[in-house]
């Protein structure tokens, strides 16, 4: 797969805009999207039952003052 992006088990909202241009193909998802409606799930793919998750993290400059950072930290909890 040369000259192409990879990507597993990533959300459609960061993907959807290589897969509208090409850029990448998606293989399998894990629930019916009427944005994908030719892309299979997993189940129907054959891979069975996949339980996904999705994380993300927030950085801030080693120098942001603490107070900054646990305003942070309490907002995003």
């Amino acid at each position: 797969m040369a000259g192409r992006l990879q990507s597993m088990l990533t959300d459609l909202a960061s993907e959807r805009q290589y897969i509208d241009t090409g850029k990448l193909l998606a293989l399998a998802i894990t629930d019916t999207s009427r944005l994908l409606p030719a892309t299979p799930t997993f189940a129907e793919a054959g891979y069975g039952a996949i339980k996904p998750f999705t994380a993300f993290s927030v950085l801030v400059p080693a120098t942001t003052p603490p107070a900054i950072v646990r305003r942070l930290s309490i907002e995003i909890a």
